[in-house]
């Protein structure tokens, strides 16, 4: 193998690693934080459903 494919697969596996912790910290919470969304979960969100709102201006019948 070369240093880049090295390195590469380095770096795919730092990425899988810490995506494998994460799920294990997820597992490790109790079960009741995981259906209480935290504020600034809820904050990410708020900010979404303001941003996806729809704006309806004028007649809704289709005629112009």
């Amino acid at each position: 193998m070369s240093k880049l494919d090295l390195t590469l697969t380095e770096n795919v596996l730092t990425g899988l690693n810490k995506i494998n912790n994460d799920l294990i910290d997820v597992k490790k919470r109790p079960h009741s934080n995981l259906l209480k969304p935290t504020e600034m979960e809820l904050e990410i969100w708020r900010e979404i459903f303001k941003e996806d709102q729809v704006k309806i201006h004028g007649c809704r019948c289709g005629c112009r």
